[in-house]
């Protein structure tokens, strides 16, 4: 279901951070809406920081659907993100 973007949004890969919740979740639930394949990465963190949960990224993944795939990593961690 295309909103208003037409084709400009498909045929292309993103990787949306803090894809968990708020504006990361509805941006990813955007552009997957629009056929793009979407990487969901968030750290799965609580709202103060704390904490890391796999869990949160696989959770969006399956309320979301499409060709969403599930990342947990910190942005902030270099070593993360290249694992």
């Amino acid at each position: 279901m295309a909103h208003g973007l037409g084709g400009a949004l498909m045929d292309r890969v993103y990787l949306v951070t803090g894809a968990g919740r708020g504006i990361g979740k509805a941006v990813a639930a955007r552009l997957l809406a629009n056929g793009s394949a979407v990487g969901l990465l968030d750290v799965g963190c609580r709202v103060d920081g704390n904490g890391k949960d796999a869990a949160v990224a696989e959770a969006v993944a399956a309320e979301l659907g499409g060709d969403g795939l599930p990342i947990t990593a910190d942005v902030r961690d270099a070593d993360a993100v290249d694992a």
